[in-house]
C-alpha cells in the first residue's frame, strides 16, 4: 500500500514512492527507490515535508494517509474552495512615484494604466478563443523577452518599455478571453520554453490579482512581476536549463541562484520599477513553511505579490513540457498543489482556484454518461459544469467526432464524476484540442 507520511518518519529500508512536493527538476525527483545510506538525510535537507511509500517495498511507518484518504481530502476542499466567497483580501498599496525620472512610457503605465478593454458578447458563429491574436501575441511576447535576457546577459542597462507595453497586451487578451493565450502557450513549450513560462505567469498574475480584487494599477504591477520574475536564468547556462536528464546536486544549486541574481539586476532599475516587482524576483521560491529558499522566509514575511506568483509559477511549470519532463494534466495539477501543505498561502490558493476553476483549461475528465472530455472554457457562474470537448467514448474503440458540450445548458443532464488520468486512452487528441477554435454555445 502506498501511503503518505511526514519526512520524520524516514528511515533506511523504506521504500520511496514520490516526493510530495513540487519542485520536480530537483536531484532527488527521480524514480522510485529503496531508501539507503544517506538518502534520508539528503531528504530531510532538501526541505520536503512529505513523502510517499510504498509498504509492500520496504519497511512501513505508523499512521500516515492512504492515497485514496489524501484525494477524498482534496475534492472536498477544492469544492469549497471554488464555493465558499473569498476573505476579504487587503490589497497591497500602489508603488509609489518612482524615485528618478522614470521612462516616460512607465510614467504613462503606472501611473494611469489604460481601462480594460469592453468584452464583446459572444454567439455561436464567434469563436471565444481568438487563437490568431493570441498566438501572435505569444511569439510577441517570446521576442521581447529574448531581447530583454540578451541585453541581460551582455550586461546591459535592460530597458523595460517594451515588457510594459507586453503587459498590458497580455492584459488585454486576458480580459477578452481568458482562455486563448493560456492554450496557444500550452501549445508552444517545446521550445524557449522560458520565455513562454514567463508570458503565461505573466497573465495567470494578471487574472489572480484582478480575482483578489486589485485595482488596475496594482493588477498591471502583478502582471509585470510575473513577466519578470525569471529574469535571472538569463545568466544560468543553457545547458543546465534545458538539460533533458533530471539535475545534479550542484547544478540544482545554481539554479536557485537566479532569483538573487535577478534581483540584483532589476535593482539597478530600483527607481523605474514597482518595489513589489522586485520582491517578486527575489521571494517567488519562498515557502510559507520557511522551506524556501533563498532566504527561508515564512509567512507574511512574504510578500503578497510574490506568495501569488509562487502559485502561478509552479502551477505554469508543472502544466508545462520541460526538457527534463513531461506537462501534468491541469486538473491534475490543482489536485497535485492542495496536497503540498506548508507552500502556498491558503487565501491566495483559494483565489487561484476560483481564477482557474475547479476543471481548469485542459483538464481531461470523466462524465457521468462514461465519456471522457477536455475542459475548454469556464462557466463563471457555475464553476462545476465547464465547457467541455467530448474526445473518447468507452464504448467505442474508435476514434470519434469530437463534439462540444456546455455542462450548464439546461438541456444538458451529463456532469462531470471526477478528473482522469492524462495517460488514458483519450489523452491522444489533447495537445489537438487545445488547438481547437471554438466551443459552440448552447442552444
Amino acid at each position: 500500500m502506498i501511503k503518505l507520511i511526514p519526512v520524520a518518519q524516514l528511515k533506511p529500508g523504506m521504500f520511496l514512492h514520490a516526493l510530495n512536493d513540487s519542485r520536480r527538476d530537483h536531484p532527488l525527483w527521480r524514480n522510485e527507490f529503496l531508501l539507503e545510506g544517506d538518502h534520508v538525510q539528503m531528504i530531510l535537507d532538501s526541505g520536503v515535508a512529505e513523502v510517499w511509500i510504498d509498504e509492500s517495498q520496504g519497511l512501513d511507518a505508523p499512521g500516515g494517509q492512504t492515497r485514496e484518504a489524501v484525494q477524498q481530502a482534496v475534492e472536498l476542499e477544492l469544492f469549497f474552495a471554488v464555493t465558499a466567497p473569498l476573505p476579504l483580501i487587503d490589497p497591497p498599496p500602489s508603488a509609489p512615484g518612482p524615485a528618478s525620472e522614470p521612462l516616460p512610457m512607465m510614467r504613462l503605465d503606472w501611473q494611469a494604466a489604460p481601462p480594460a478593454p469592453p468584452v464583446e458578447p459572444r454567439t455561436a458563429t464567434r469563436p471565444p478563443l481568438n487563437l490568431q491574436r493570441a498566438t501572435a501575441l505569444c511569439l510577441h511576447g517570446q521576442a521581447v523577452l529574448r531581447a530583454l535576457f540578451h541585453d541581460v546577459r551582455l550586461g546591459r542597462e535592460p530597458d523595460y518599455a517594451d515588457c510594459i507595453q507586453l503587459v498590458h497586451d497580455i492584459d488585454a487578451s486576458v480580459v477578452q478571453d481568458p482562455g486563448a493565450l493560456i492554450s496557444v502557450a500550452r501549445a508552444h513549450r517545446q521550445t524557449e520554453c522560458t520565455f513562454v513560462h514567463l508570458v503565461s505567469v505573466c497573465a495567470l498574475m494578471l487574472s489572480l490579482a484582478r480575482k483578489m480584487g486589485f485595482n488596475p494599477r496594482q493588477t498591471h504591477q502583478a502582471g509585470l512581476a510575473g513577466l519578470l520574475h525569471d529574469i535571472g536564468k538569463a545568466f544560468i547556462p543553457s545547458h543546465i536549463l534545458d538539460k533533458p536528464d533530471q539535475l545534479s546536486a550542484a547544478e540544482y544549486d545554481i539554479i536557485r541562484t537566479h532569483a538573487a541574481r535577478g534581483h540584483e539586476v532589476l535593482t539597478h532599475s530600483a527607481g523605474r520599477l514597482p518595489p513589489m516587482v522586485l520582491a517578486v524576483c527575489l521571494q517567488h521560491h519562498e515557502r510559507m513553511d520557511g522551506r524556501g529558499y533563498p532566504n527561508q522566509l515564512e509567512g507574511l514575511e512574504i510578500s503578497l505579490f510574490a506568495r501569488m506568483a509562487s502559485v502561478c509559477d509552479v502551477y505554469d511549470a508543472l502544466t508545462s513540457h520541460r526538457p527534463y519532463k513531461d506537462c501534468w494534466d491541469p486538473g491534475e495539477t490543482l489536485r497535485q498543489m492542495a496536497q503540498w501543505k506548508g507552500q502556498f498561502d491558503p487565501v491566495v490558493f483559494q483565489a487561484f482556484v476560483q481564477t482557474v476553476g475547479l476543471y481548469p483549461m485542459g483538464t481531461l475528465v470523466r462524465l457521468d454518461s462514461g465519456l471522457l472530455a477536455v475542459v475548454v472554457a469556464q462557466n463563471d457562474d457555475q464553476p462545476l459544469k465547464p465547457k467541455v470537448k467530448v474526445c473518447h467514448s468507452p464504448r467505442d474503440t474508435r476514434n470519434i467526432d469530437i463534439w462540444d458540450l456546455d455542462l450548464a445548458a439546461r438541456w444538458c443532464k451529463d456532469q462531470i464524476v471526477g478528473v482522469e488520468n492524462p495517460d488514458a486512452p483519450a489523452a491522444g487528441p489533447i495537445e489537438r484540442l487545445w488547438a481547437a477554435t471554438s466551443v459552440c454555445e448552447a442552444p
